[in-house]
């Protein structure tokens, strides 16, 4: 039993101490977010899911549709939300839907189609074995909109969290017994009850690319980094990083570990 012990504590070890996680290879789309179970890491790069190992080695990709955002993990499927209309204007310009994929295997379960979501879906939560969609907002909206949805994708409720945010809400997930958004604004991350009222604005580092809780406390932050020529728009290559942070209870706040 001590060596079991050991070995679990071993195990954990690596994974909270490590500063940085790089997902190997490169990718035609930058990193939109990610989520991971303790045991692999699931990376969506706009048109591209990949599941990696906690150190970053890719074990499956999957070729995904355009504009593919930031996903979640329940019960042993991946969420993934699609936009492959535009962003963040009046009803009518996105055309949204959740693509399910097995997590253990990445084969496409099923294509949902979304018309509850009226300014582009982008960014997934999962809480009590619902799913939380949210993503774009147009310019001046007095709220940032979330429509739940039950584990079969069967339409629950909206809900509305007072406040505008430029461009709406990147990503999405509830950690730590609140819901954390990253944003594009200033701070850069926005902290919520069950109910999505704005509890704090707090400091920390920007959660926009993505972010996700491990079982022992960890928090695992996202970054992404173009590589190539800024202004060879058809051929631009980014890559996917991950530090470990953990929660400050007492501030609130996100705090990426140090070496």
């Amino acid at each position: 039993m001590k060596k079991i012990l050991l070995f679990a504590l071993i195990v954990v070890s690596a994974v909270v101490t490590a500063k940085t996680i790089t997902c190997e290879g490169t990718y035609k789309g930058h990193l939109q977010g990610i989520d991971s179970d303790g045991q692999f890491i699931y990376w969506s790069f706009t048109n591209a899911i990949v599941k990696t190992d906690m150190e970053g080695k890719v074990l499956i990709k999957v070729d995904a549709l355009r504009h593919s955002g930031d996903p979640c993990l329940l019960n042993g499927k991946l969420y993934v939300p699609v936009n492959r209309g535009r962003f963040n204007q009046p009803i009518g310009a996105s055309k949204d839907s959740i693509q399910v994929y097995d997590a253990e295997t990445l084969n496409l379960l099923k294509t949902v189609p979304i018309t509850e979501y009226p300014h582009g879906a982008g960014a997934i939560g999962t809480f009590n074995n619902h799913i939380f969609l949210t993503g774009g907002l147009t310019e001046g909206s007095p709220s940032n909109i979330i429509i739940e949805y039950t584990e079969e994708l069967e339409f629950v409720k909206r809900h509305e969290s007072q406040g505008f945010t430029k461009r709406g809400i990147q990503t999405l997930k509830r950690m730590h017994g609140f819901w954390w958004a990253g944003v594009y604004d200033k701070p850069p991350i926005m902290l919520c009850d069950d109910n999505f009222t704005v509890l704090a604005r707090p400091s920390g580092p920007g959660l926009s690319v993505g972010m996700a809780a491990l079982k022992d406390g960890t928090i695992l932050v996202a970054r992404t980094k173009l590589l190539s020529n800024p202004d060879d728009t058809k051929n631009r290559i980014w890559n996917g990083t991950i530090s470990t942070a953990t929660y400050d209870a007492e501030k609130k706040a996100i705090v990426l570990k140090n070496d």
